[in-house]
């Protein structure tokens, strides 16, 4: 139901912009919880061209806000890890690093990235956030990126990336 509110939402109410073409993918985690993939296509008018742009879309820090719904949502859903040298088990390392490439550098601006996807901005202002049971200190770095209007609607796991070139693409076999 979540899926399709959320296609509808922003194909036909156009919630962002005036989508001209979409298309998506389902897939199944393993414990088989689906999640879809979805690219959407907007017409050059209202493309994303700018960092501005960017972030009016997409936000990859702990929201300011505490005990509101945006918060409980980003801090139960959108922080990875933790991983890295310090856990060295955890599901997403690979030779020794994280292959979702957490945690990010802090960046006080956003900007384009060398492979078509934009490095978001994550202030370094000292905000933090412990997770139970692992107690692990979660800070910017750690954020994955989302919408937070969407974040807030569905209360879900939302990973909203901005594309700005075709070779940033990526088709699944």
């Amino acid at each position: 139901m979540k899926v399709k509110a959320l296609l509808k939402g922003v194909a036909k109410v156009k919630w962002f912009a005036k989508v001209i073409g979409n298309i998506w993918t389902r897939e199944y985690q393993k414990r088989g919880l689906p999640h879809i993939h979805p690219l959407l296509i907007f017409p050059p008018e209202q493309k994303v061209s700018t960092t501005e742009d960017i972030d009016h879309l997409v936000s990859a820090e702990l929201p300011l806000l505490e005990n509101t719904p945006l918060f409980e949502t980003v801090t139960k859903c959108l922080l990875h890890g933790p991983c890295g040298q310090e856990y060295p088990n955890a599901p997403c390392m690979v030779n020794g690093l994280c292959k979702k490439r957490y945690s990010r550098a802090f960046s006080e601006e956003t900007t384009q990235g060398e492979n078509g996807y934009p490095v978001y901005h994550r202030r370094n202002d000292g905000r933090m956030f412990q997770k139970t049971p692992n107690g692990f200190a979660y800070d910017n770095r750690w954020v994955v990126h989302h919408n937070p209007h969407l974040t807030k609607m569905f209360n879900a796991h939302i990973n909203v990336e901005v594309s700005v070139s075709i070779q940033s693409v990526k088709i699944p076999f």
